[in-house]
C-alpha cells in the first residue's frame, strides 16, 4: 500500500526480469494510509490459524511413510494426470536405459556440443540486441542464466 501511496501516476511499467530489491518504504505522511494499515494489521492478527486436518487415515500415513524410506523403491507422479506410481528402481532404472537405448529418438554425440551451443546461444543474443529487439538488461539477464545454465 505505501510503495502504491508512494508511486501513484507513475504507469512504468516494471522490466520483466526486474529483480526486486529488499527496500522497505518508510512510514508515510498520509494519517489516513497509516491509520488504516494499522487497522488491517490488527485484523490480521485476530485470525485464528487452523492447522489443516489429514485426510488420510493413520494407517496410509504411516504406509506412505514406510514406503519412502525404502530404497529399492521409487514414487513419483505419472508425466500426465494426478496419479502417482510406486515402482521398483532396479525397474524404474531400466525403463531409462530402454529409452536411451531406442536409436530412433536418442543418438549420442562423438564430442560434447556444449561450447557450440554456448558460441551460437551467445550470437543470437547478440544480434537480439544490435537488432533492438531486447533491450540490454534483458541481454544481461540471458548471459547469465546461459552462464549458469553451462
Amino acid at each position: 500500500m505505501r510503495l502504491r501511496y508512494i508511486f501513484h501516476n507513475k504507469d512504468k511499467e516494471q522490466h520483466p526480469f526486474h529483480v526486486k530489491s529488499g527496500w522497505e518504504p518508510p512510514v508515510q505522511s498520509s494519517v489516513a494510509l497509516e491509520t488504516y494499515l494499522e487497522e488491517f494489521k490488527g485484523q490480521l492478527a485476530e485470525i485464528v490459524l487452523s492447522k489443516p486436518r489429514n485426510n488420510l487415515p493413520f494407517e496410509e500415513r504411516k504406509a506412505i511413510k514406510d514406503l519412502r524410506s525404502t530404497s529399492d523403491i521409487v514414487i513419483k507422479k505419472v508425466d500426465k494426470g494426478t496419479t502417482t506410481v510406486i515402482m521398483n528402481t532396479k525397474d524404474k532404472t531400466r525403463e531409462g536405459q530402454v529409452l536411451l537405448d531406442d536409436k530412433k529418438n536418442y543418438t549420442p554425440l562423438t564430442t560434447p556440443m556444449v561450447i557450440e551451443t554456448a558460441r551460437k546461444t551467445r550470437d543470437i543474443i547478440d544480434d537480439l540486441h544490435q537488432g533492438n529487439h531486447i533491450d540490454t538488461l534483458t541481454k544481461r539477464w540471458l548471459l547469465v542464466i546461459r552462464t549458469i545454465v553451462l
